[in-house]
């Protein structure tokens, strides 16, 4: 099983249900620093795999195996990152994180979320917009890219290929859908999607923030820079929900 987490996507709450399912022993580690590195010929012989690969590494692994992801609102996914990178503290961003381009907390702690848009563009492009697209096309997305038209169709099409995709906004009732199929307890199960806001006042890594609340210029800019992923959630949702009333029906 292969869980491709997206950032800010409940992705926590999802994993602690998976990895009841495994023998911790068949449970692909981590990666140094949650950057996933691993190439497919370094990790074969787990039963589950989760983290921020892209279809890549599932087809280099094995292009049969399940695939499960999470899918969440593009705008309130970004406004979430941008709140989860600047609640780093900043004794932890210059002495354990990587240098520029690869430390996002480094951007969103230096300015609000306007400039955190548009300071490096290419930054924003390439690590920030249409995530979800990203990871699903993997090395695909840059080979059509512009056009994005292409990118939407096909990204919709690899969508199409997963067992399971969940959405944050219909967190419950998503996760009883993939409970059911595997059996799972979903008692204990808490959405943690907005948890960067609770934090204690003594953790060496992270400080209390207030959550940020765009403003209808930094909204249509995310919207701009985010079509493709807007669309490819549009039509997510609507598969989701589709399955959800299904299942009730039943």
């Amino acid at each position: 099983m292969f869980f491709m987490h997206v950032e800010k996507t409940a992705g926590t709450s999802l994993v602690s249900l998976l990895r009841s399912a495994f023998d911790e022993s068949k449970i692909c580690p981590q990666p140094p620093f949650g950057t996933w590195t691993w190439r497919a010929q370094e990790v074969r012989g787990y039963e589950l795999y989760w983290g921020h690969f892209t279809g890549d590494f599932i087809e280099e692994m094995d292009p049969r195996g399940s695939r499960i992801t999470m899918m969440r609102d593009p705008v309130d996914r970004i406004v979430s990152l941008y709140d989860y990178w600047r609640s780093h503290r900043w004794s932890h961003i210059r002495s354990a994180l990587p240098p520029h381009p690869y430390n996002g907390p480094l951007i969103a702690k230096s300015g609000n979320l306007a400039s955190f848009l548009t300071t490096d563009v290419e930054f924003v492009r390439e690590r920030i917009y249409n995530r979800v697209a990203r990871q699903v096309l993997g090395r695909r997305f840059e080979m059509l890219w512009p056009d994005q038209e292409r990118v939407i169709a096909e990204s919709i099409e690899a969508l199409g290929r997963f067992d399971w995709v969940g959405i944050v906004e219909q967190f419950e009732p998503s996760v009883v859908l993939l409970s059911a199929a595997l059996g799972l307890d979903t008692s204990r199960l808490s959405e943690r999607a907005n948890s960067t806001h609770v934090r204690s006042d003594d953790d060496p890594v992270y400080e209390r923030i207030e959550p940020t609340i765009p403003t209808e210029e930094e909204r249509e800019r995310i919207l701009e820079g985010n079509r493709i992923d807007i669309a490819l959630y549009t039509e997510g949702r609507k598969a989701v929900e589709d399955r959800i009333r299904l299942s009730r029906s039943a």
